[in-house]
């Protein structure tokens, strides 16, 4: 089929599908004579993504989807959590994520056919979108989510930015215990990195941040060792015998020390035992992200991430934390390295689709 015909059976504008070709949301394959070829599987992909565009779902997160960065579920899900206060303009979106969702419940793949529903057209000609610019990507690793905003570099604006779940949350008995798959939030920042990376080429660098005070153990190699503990874990608060791990690293610190703060957790389990063998550093989740992908050893900190270390009043300008004061000797293996201005902790070098050195991570 000629793209006149797409138009037709679809009712998307050709500006509309040209550009959901350039974002690679559909693949087109051209004649002999050059011309584009739609075939039956590229209209059913036209009209499904016609449907999520009309659901309120961002390009960007179909891709994802598309990438396997997410399932069915979570993208429909994601959106509908947006969509908690629908007002008259989104009711119709909530109505058809919920159809899509229902559709996605019985086991139907939405790839395979989408439910018996209206679907009007949203034509959709995007952003300019210089596809040559360098761009950078910010990646947080939050409590309960991952986000990501890929930044035109030479125009300081954002382009575009997604959020996802990052699912981590280990079942406990105990109230008082956070402690979260570091493992699993690592292959999800990664694969969803990888998917980013892959569709927009012209990043050039990539900066990481995460949540503050919780902490995981690695060995001298820097293989990961326990989960995360968060920055909620309440076990350097309980009262043992009239003292907490927190009331002891008070006065040795000279700092403001909370339960779940890193030093305050290490310490806890140092005195209980729980310390994984052969911890040999310390880190935050995010400082544990890029150390891991990009092939360090050892984690690199900026001071402004150093509240772990009872050290978050120390200003960026500020001389490093000493981590020899009494209070860190306490229970720290070893911290990570802390410095005062920003520096390129490595580079990611991916395996698919060469092996090229890829963006340099900044220490935050």
């Amino acid at each position: 089929m000629r793209i006149q015909e797409i138009e037709r059976l679809t009712g998307l504008t050709r500006k509309t599908i040209r550009y959901w070709e350039a974002r690679g949301l559909v693949r087109v394959e051209r004649s002999d004579n050059s011309y584009r070829a739609y075939d039956e599987e590229a209209l059913r992909q036209l009209r499904l993504i016609a449907a999520l565009r009309q659901a309120g779902i961002s390009v960007t997160a179909i891709q994802l989807w598309q990438d396997g960065v997410i399932s069915s579920a979570e993208l429909l899900t994601g959106r509908l959590d947006e969509l908690k206060t629908a007002d008259s303009v989104t009711a119709g979106q909530r109505e058809l994520c919920g159809r899509l969702l229902n559709h996605v419940g019985q086991g139907i793949d939405l790839r395979e056919g989408l439910p018996d529903t209206s679907i009007q057209p949203q034509q959709d000609e995007g952003a300019d979108f210089d596809s040559e610019a360098p761009l950078c990507v910010g990646i947080d690793i939050g409590t309960t989510t991952i986000s990501a905003a890929i930044l035109d570099l030479a125009n300081r604006r954002q382009l575009t930015s997604c959020t996802l779940q990052s699912g981590a949350d280990i079942p406990v008995a105990e109230p008082w215990r956070h402690e979260q798959d570091a493992g699993r939030i690592f292959g999800r920042v990664k694969s969803l990195l990888d998917s980013l990376l892959d569709r927009c080429p012209n990043i050039r660098a990539v900066g990481l941040s995460c949540q503050m005070h919780g902490i995981v153990c690695v060995d001298g190699d820097g293989r990961l060792l326990s989960p995360l503990y968060t920055w909620q874990d309440g076990r350097a608060g309980l009262q043992e015998n009239g003292r907490s791990a927190v009331g002891e690293l008070r006065p040795l610190t000279e700092a403001s020390v909370s339960a779940g703060y890193g030093l305050a957790t290490c310490l806890y389990n140092k005195e209980h035992g729980l310390l994984p063998a052969g911890t040999a550093k310390i880190c935050t989740i995010g400082d544990y992200v890029g150390m891991a992908l990009t092939g360090r050893t050892s984690p690199l900190t900026h001071v402004s991430n150093a509240a772990p270390w009872a050290a978050g009043t120390w200003r960026a300008d500020a001389s490093p934390p000493d981590w020899r004061r009494p209070g860190w000797r306490v229970c720290c293996p070893a911290s990570p390295t802390a410095r005062c201005c920003w520096a390129a902790i490595g580079a990611y070098r991916r395996r698919q689709p060469s092996a090229t050195t890829r963006p340099a991570f900044s220490a935050r």
